[in-house]
């Protein structure tokens, strides 16, 4: 007899035969909804890691074998999908995200693409004049490799001068803005850098119209937000785009009160089709009473998508505007403090896990890692007398680790949450970052390889729309550790992994991370049908082509969400 997983064999065992007496009909099982066929299915279950079909009923996996295995599913209302052969994984877990905050991006001036100043004016002046009665031109994404050291004020206004212009960064840590967007906030030469931020000047003390971390807000602000109808419009279009890349879970990484509003309206309407976590922002220097707020808030909403289930934490800034917190300090002497003393980390940390939410930390410079982690040992050793509770933190990005903290992952129990595809020496590594920590301690950066042989938990994100939201992309990246486009250069050859290990960290650890192990991750009985067809096979392809790898179909809960075609 062949090796079925069906709901007609219910032991949590195993590979089982095939059985007759499931209810709805005499002599064999239920007829499923869906049968996918002639397969290549990667389960990512390791009780049954390979299968050619798979049967659906009602949203869930009610069979995983083979052609004939599934046959006795097969209804005369049956669809069938012949896959002639396609690989199939399941549905993906971007861990780290901001779906409607890319969303937002898709309707502003995109500046990802520009290579030189020219470019980027260019574009800011084709926007202004396409869209004259927009108060605010907003643009995101130029690389602060490009253009750090040549921005001023001076070249927004040569091509907007009658508007206020505001423009993120890609990383997301850095704003540039004309003369009429520092107007509009009141910074002048005279104005102090907020805490956790900084303005900066030039060599006569004017400021450029570069804002950095917290300074950013005196601006942001003032921006009308974008509205219902905008953001509404703005998650549709990214919800396709994930899906198109074979994502069906998402952690979005920073919620606020109008993200979470734009992703309840879309369950509302029917166009929500996508699994949502959320994290929503806790402050430094305020109280736990946020927490409970956030605890209030998550227990009023009942939607089945959208679930509010972390608490966010920035402990530091980024590297390569100086702002994150170093063990040592930078090259030039100087250094940047925390955000949250010992103290409110304690206090806010362990009001998290009374509230039985998650920890989801930012976490950049190794003072800033090894501080979270000290404090999730201390909450540990709190935490039931002692015993250390099933807490699952994540701690996202890490870029630099101590060799001394990195096996603590695995020993507190801490996800690493890691976005694979910043670890090649792209220019913000080789221009911005080792030369202000050096040599040596470039060797820790993005240490995905070390951190899996420790035994830690890792999963994976793309923090779009910081960087491409295209898993594939990041796993070339993860096992290449070099340029997908212009392979070359490597970092830290010996941090690489295999496709077994990345692929984990974006199904069946990705779904742990979201505590969601019983019901997505593996192509397994009892969970939902979220399921990735692919043009080709992630094992058998060279891992430098992997940046190519397209979807065919992307399923959720039995329903196809997106089609190649």
């Amino acid at each position: 007899m062949s090796r079925l997983h069906s709901v007609c064999a219910v032991s949590a065992s195993a590979l089982l035969a095939v059985t007759t007496g499931c209810s709805g009909g005499p002599g064999g099982p239920a007829p499923a909804d869906l049968v996918l066929l002639s397969g290549v299915v990667h389960t990512m279950d390791i009780d049954l890691p390979s299968a050619t079909a798979v049967a659906v009923a009602d949203g869930r996996i009610v069979a995983v074998g083979s052609d004939e295995d599934v046959q006795p599913f097969v209804g005369a209302e049956t669809v069938i999908e012949d896959l002639a052969g396609g690989a199939v994984i399941p549905g993906m877990v971007d861990a780290h995200t901001h779906l409607v905050w890319g969303g937002e991006d898709l309707q502003i001036i995109d500046l990802t693409t520009a290579s030189s100043m020219d470019e980027l004016l260019a574009a800011v002046a084709a926007y202004s004049e396409a869209k004259p009665d927009v108060e605010w031109v907003q643009g995101a994404g130029w690389a602060a490799p490009t253009f750090e050291g040549q921005m001023d004020k001076s070249l927004l206004d040569s091509v907007v001068p009658d508007r206020p212009v505001c423009l993120t960064s890609g990383d997301g840590h850095s704003v540039w803005v004309n003369s009429a967007a520092l107007a509009a906030a009141g910074i002048t030469a005279s104005t102090a850098d907020p805490v956790g931020g900084l303005i900066l000047h030039d060599e006569n003390g004017e400021p450029t119209g570069v804002l950095r971390e917290t300074a950013a807000e005196l601006v942001f602000e003032l921006i009308p937000p974008f509205s219902d109808e905008e953001n509404d419009q703005g998650l549709v279009e990214a919800l396709e785009l994930a899906h198109s890349h074979g994502i069906t879970t998402v952690i979005d990484a920073n919620f606020g009160w109008d993200v979470m509003a734009t992703y309840l309206r879309a369950d509302q309407a029917g166009t929500l089709n996508m699994r949502v976590h959320g994290a929503l922002e806790v402050l430094p220097g305020l109280d736990f009473h946020q927490v409970n707020a956030i605890a209030a808030q998550r227990d009023d909403i009942t939607s089945e998508l959208v679930i509010l289930d972390a608490v966010k934490f920035y402990l530091d800034g980024v590297i390569e505007s100086g702002t994150a917190f170093l063990v040592e300090p930078y090259e030039n002497g100087t250094n940047s403090p925390p955000l949250f003393s010992a103290a409110q980390l304690d206090m806010q940390f362990a009001a998290v896990e009374q509230a039985g939410l998650q920890i989801h930390a930012h976490a950049i410079g190794d003072g800033a890692i090894r501080q979270g982690l000290d404090a999730i040992e201390r909450l540990n050793e709190r935490s039931s007398a002692g015993a250390r509770a099933d807490l699952r933190p994540l701690f996202a990005h890490i870029e630099l680790i101590h060799p001394i903290d990195l096996p603590r992952f695995a020993e507190l129990g801490v996800y690493a949450d890691f976005q694979p595809l910043w670890s090649y020496p792209d220019p913000y590594i080789t221009d911005l970052t080792i030369p202000v920590i050096g040599d040596d301690r470039a060797a820790w950066l993005y240490p995905i390889g070390e951190m899996a042989a420790s035994g830690a938990t890792i999963v994976a994100g793309s923090d779009w729309n910081v960087s491409d939201i295209n898993p594939f992309v990041a796993m070339e990246v993860a096992i290449t550790r070099q340029d997908p486009d212009n392979p070359g250069e490597v970092l830290s050859e010996g941090q690489r992994v295999d496709i077994d290990t990345i692929m984990a960290a974006y199904t069946r650890d990705g779904a742990r991370a979201v505590f969601g192990e019983d019901d997505i991750g593996t192509i397994s009985v009892g969970k939902y049908a979220d399921l990735v067809v692919l043009a080709a096979d992630p094992w058998t392809i060279d891992a430098a082509d992997l940046s190519d790898l397209e979807v065919e179909s992307t399923w959720v809960a039995g329903r196809a969400v997106w089609r190649a075609e």
